[in-house]
């Protein structure tokens, strides 16, 4: 029988840690069982455990689902906030499997570079943010300035995402805060660094970066209220492929963004693409979740794998509710993967032990009790 044809369902299961000692403040999360409820438009999946933390403020969260393909994006088109701006058009795309995406590139346009662009504006200046975002270049096409298929350019070629200060914060020697995560440098080199300073180099793409599917990044940034004077910069960045799965982070020195003013206000998808040939490169963006402020980095991460540090696809997703012992989740916007699990990070960025796997459709029951 099928769990989505009955109108609640209810998972339990043991876990070892429940039994362990009561939780301090550097305890993992803990879920202990989940339960799901359907009506007629679709249904909510709570989590039940402790130590969740406070939950995040979501600023935009959008899969680009269920949109028509080739229209154009707008600025209300996402399930949780809007979009600031757009340039150049972007696109609506629709995979052969259904997923939907946007392009970073428009072909209809007879001059310029083409670049199609989203852009998230938030209410405020900004230090701790953060977000995630899928990307892959589509079957017959290039990356950016490669001249061949299933190569990097030589160039730098490519800012993925872009966060930045005011309108013109990607500038140099602006006194303006930037980072983009990340760019291409050239030759499969990679970089967490803006025009105004830099975190960190991500060396030998190749080991991770997968020409076939979706490459999943998840940036999370922390900048101190005394960035000025103290060494607090604090980052970190996972990225997960169908090829391998990396972390990169750690507490950068405020030297490498001396004079600037430590705080964002706009993102964009992408940040820019150009140099080296770029006539047949293309590129889908999906999966764009962006929480901002105090316990940005609580959140609920779907993925293939039990363990996160060996999944293929991680994306995050936005909560209906948040409480230390209790979140809820839209069921219908889990991905359509043959098996997801969840997890749960706290404020801290710590991950639940191991992912619980949702029963999409349950021809077997996999818990000890379902009601």
């Amino acid at each position: 029988m099928s769990c989505k044809h009955i109108k609640s369902c209810v998972f339990l299961f043991s876990t070892s840690a429940i039994s362990i000692a009561s939780f301090s403040a550097t305890a993992a999360p803990v879920v202990d069982g989940y339960t799901m409820d359907f009506g007629s438009t679709g249904g909510t999946i709570r989590l039940n455990g402790s130590g969740f933390t406070r939950g995040p403020d979501v600023a935009l969260y959008d899969n680009f689902d269920g949109r028509s393909p080739g229209g154009t994006v707008s600025l209300s088109d996402p399930i949780v906030g809007r979009w600031g701006s757009t340039s150049n058009n972007p696109r609506y795309v629709i995979e052969s499997d259904g997923n939907g995406g946007f392009l970073a590139r428009n072909f209809d346009l007879t001059s310029g570079g083409k670049l199609a662009q989203l852009q998230a504006l938030f209410d405020r200046p900004e230090r701790e943010i953060f977000y995630s975002f899928s990307v892959k270049v589509p079957q017959g096409f290039h990356f950016s300035g490669a001249s061949s298929p299933d190569e990097f350019s030589t160039q730098s070629s490519w800012k993925f995402s872009w966060l930045y200060s005011g309108q013109k914060g990607y500038g140099h020697d602006d006194g303006l805060f930037d980072v983009t995560v990340p760019t291409h440098v050239g030759s499969g080199n990679f970089a967490v660094a803006g025009n105004s300073g830099g975190l960190s180099y991500i060396n030998n793409g190749r080991e991770w970066w997968d020409w076939g599917s979706f490459n999943h990044f998840g940036y999370y940034m922390k900048i101190s209220d005394d960035a000025e004077t103290t060494d607090s910069i604090d980052w970190l960045l996972r990225i997960a492929s169908a090829k391998n799965n990396i972390v990169r982070g750690g507490d950068t020195p405020r030297s490498s963004y001396q004079g600037t003013d430590y705080q964002f206000d706009r993102l964009n998808f992408p940040g820019w693409w150009g140099n080296g040939s770029g006539e047949n490169f293309s590129a889908i963006y999906d999966n764009v979740y962006i929480a901002v402020g105090e316990n940005a980095n609580s959140r609920i991460v779907a993925s293939d794998k039990e363990n996160i540090d060996s999944s293929t696809k991680v994306v995050t997703l936005p909560p209906n509710n948040w409480s230390d012992e209790q979140i809820e989740l839209d069921f219908t916007l889990l991905p359509n993967w043959k098996e997801v699990y969840i997890h749960v990070v706290d404020s801290n960025g710590k991950f639940s032990d191991k992912g619980i796997r949702v029963c999409m459709e349950c021809p077997n029951p996999i818990f000890p009790s379902i009601k």
